[in-house]
């Protein structure tokens, strides 16, 4: 049985082989909360029990990753332009 992280039942995270895997996972990416001693999901988010991926899949392949690449990249824009705008004035 594969196992997934879930945000208001959809599915966030590529498979993993044990449900102590996608939690490793989701900790690494900081989605993990200890402040009660065990460690809890954040709000909203679950580990469920799903069909493994079709494809074999990388960490990079983490929704989650993604979402905080692209908010990278766009603070990493913003940034850029502010500088540009700077030096041409």
């Amino acid at each position: 049985m594969a196992y997934a992280v879930f945000k208001d039942e959809e599915k966030i995270s590529r498979t993993f082989p044990t449900r102590e895997q996608a939690l490793k996972k989701a900790d690494e990416a900081g989605l993990v909360d200890r402040g009660s001693g065990e460690p809890t999901l954040e709000d909203n988010l679950t580990i469920k029990p799903c069909a493994p991926d079709v494809d074999n899949k990388s960490d990079d392949d983490l929704d989650w990753a993604m979402e905080q690449d692209r908010s990278f990249d766009h603070k990493t824009q913003d940034s850029h332009s502010e500088i540009t705008e700077g030096e041409s004035s």
